[in-house]
C-alpha cells in the first residue's frame, strides 16, 4: 500500500512541478498512450553502481520500487518518501496523497522533518510519540514550550532549569509557570 502511495506522491509532485515551472522546463513529456521507462535493475546491480550521481533514478526489480540517490552517503538509497518529505511542499503532497503523519513516521521520515514542515507538537503527540521522544528527536525545549508543553512537563522528562534556560526558556516564562526566582538563581 505504501508503495502505491509513494508512486502517487511522486506523480503528484511531478504534475505539481510541471505546472509550476511550465515556462522553465528543460524537458516535457506528453502522451496519452505511454509513460517514461526508467532503467530496470535488481538491488545487487543497483548497489554495484560506483559513485552514483545525486538524483539518479532506477526501477528496482527486486523490490518493485523506484530508487534514487539524494544527499549521497555511502550505501544509502533513500526512498521517494524521504525525497518528497525533504521538499518545501513535499509534506503537503504526501498528505494530499492520503498519507498520515503516523504512516510517514512508520516509513522512516524523521519527526524533525515533519516538525520543520509545519506539523504541530500536538499533531506529533497524537501519533503516539511522547514529549521525551520529541525532545530526543531534535525539538528543543523552547519549541516544545511554544507548542503547548508546560515547563513542568519539560522538567518531568528530566530537563533541569539550567537546560531550559540554555534552550531559550526565559526567566519570565519560568516565573509565569510558578518557578521561583530562587530556583532560577
Amino acid at each position: 500500500m505504501i508503495r502505491d502511495k509513494v508512486l502517487q506522491c511522486f506523480l503528484i509532485y511531478c504534475l505539481f512541478f510541471v505546472v509550476n515551472v511550465l515556462t522553465a522546463q528543460v524537458v516535457e513529456f506528453e502522451s496519452t498512450t505511454g509513460g517514461v521507462l526508467l532503467p530496470r535493475m535488481d538491488t545487487q546491480q543497483r548497489d554495484a553502481i560506483n559513485e552514483p550521481s545525486e538524483g539518479k533514478m532506477i526501477y528496482n526489480t527486486s523490490t518493485g520500487t523506484i530508487n534514487y540517490w539524494f544527499e549521497l552517503e555511502p550505501n544509502t538509497n533513500p526512498t521517494i518518501i524521504d525525497y518528497l518529505s525533504s521538499l518545501p511542499n513535499g509534506l503537503a503532497i504526501l498528505l494530499q496523497a492520503g498519507e498520515t503523519h503516523q504512516s510517514l513516521l512508520d516509513a522512516g521520515v524523521d519527526l524533525i522533518v515533519l516538525y520543520n514542515q509545519g506539523v504541530s507538537i500536538n499533531e506529533l503527540l497524537n501519533t503516539g510519540l511522547t514529549i521525551q521522544q520529541l525532545y530526543d528527536g531534535g525539538i528543543n525545549a523552547q519549541e516544545l514550550y511554544d507548542g503547548g508543553i508546560t515547563i513542568q512537563q519539560l522538567i518531568d522528562i528530566g530537563l533541569s532549569i539550567q537546560q531550559l534556560y540554555d534552550e531559550g526558556i526565559t526567566a519570565q516564562q519560568l516565573y509565569d509557570e510558578g518557578i521561583t526566582v530562587q530556583a532560577i538563581i
